[in-house]
């Protein structure tokens, strides 16, 4: 089996459609199995009664910079003229040069024009990419009142519930496909356990994910084990810590905050899927 067929494989069984992996497959961008299966809950955003927020990642790492990227340029902005996204991240400087790393080999065979000055990406149908960025929450007030039809956010357990709230009224659309269907906008996250935000994080996207009661978000869990071009370097520092910081930064571990109560705590262990009130007597 070739390298092309293997993908092919990989991304079918991830649920992607064929479209999604030809452009892919045409950026020469080849995503690995958890970056695929986010990639296909996206394209649920564009069901009826799909979901209208994504989240993927947990541990550093995991690939989830790279795939927010390519989703939002090399999927949705090629099929969709003149999509305006938002890419969202704390501290200018960092996301823009993060950026800028990530587009050059990501759209590298993809015509497209790219303002440092201005943190704007633009492809030649229209559809473009506005780097945003916050020093502290109160820069986010500059972004309410706007329109995108793309909202993605990285490290977004840095923004408090109230933050993310306010930014998600942001993401709506008027724009519709050429069949008159309109076009469903939606909200990509990215981040690590930990932050300000842990709490509503983990009770919008985790709890739901792990109850299997997902309807407006879907959650797609990765780690450094899930990212084959991470330096083994990166794993052994990752191995090294210690703590919460393990757990949180290395295993993803939502459950970080119960382990500051009880140090043994581990959900496949603690927490009960069915219990019976008949099983205390």
């Amino acid at each position: 089996m070739t390298c092309a067929d293997l993908f092919a494989a990989t991304a079918f069984r991830a649920g992607c459609p064929l479209d999604q992996m030809y452009r892919f497959n045409h950026g020469c961008v080849v995503l690995q199995p958890k970056q695929l299966a986010a990639s296909a809950a996206a394209r649920h955003c564009d069901r009826p009664n799909g979901p209208t927020a994504i989240g993927f990642g947990g541990a550093r790492g995991g690939g989830k910079s790279f795939w927010l990227l390519a989703q939002m340029g090399l999927d949705d902005c090629q099929r969709f003229p003149g999509l305006k996204c938002l890419l969202l991240r704390k501290v200018g400087k960092a996301n823009r040069e993060n950026f800028d790393d990530l587009r050059r080999p990501i759209f590298r065979h993809l015509p497209h024009d790219f303002s440092p000055s201005r943190g704007l990406l633009t492809f030649p149908n229209g559809s473009r990419i506005i780097t945003g960025h916050y020093q502290c929450e109160k820069d986010i007030d500059a972004y309410l009142g706007l329109e995108y039809d793309i909202i993605g956010i990285e490290e977004a357990t840095t923004l408090t519930s109230r933050k993310q709230t306010d930014i998600g009224t942001c993401c709506r659309s008027s724009k519709v496909w050429p069949d008159g269907r309109p076009w469903r906008p939606r909200l990509y996250s990215t981040t690590n356990p930990g932050g300000v935000g842990h709490a509503w994080y983990r009770s919008k996207y985790i709890i739901p994910f792990h109850a299997r009661t997902e309807t407006a978000t879907r959650f797609i869990p990765a780690t450094i084990h899930d990212n084959s071009f991470t330096n083994p370097d990166y794993r052994d520092i990752l191995d090294n810590l210690t703590g919460w910081q393990k757990r949180a930064w290395r295993d993803g571990d939502w459950d970080i905050a119960a382990g500051q109560f009880f140090t043994n705590f581990r959900r496949e262990i603690h927490v009960l899927n069915d219990f019976s009130d008949n099983a205390a007597v």
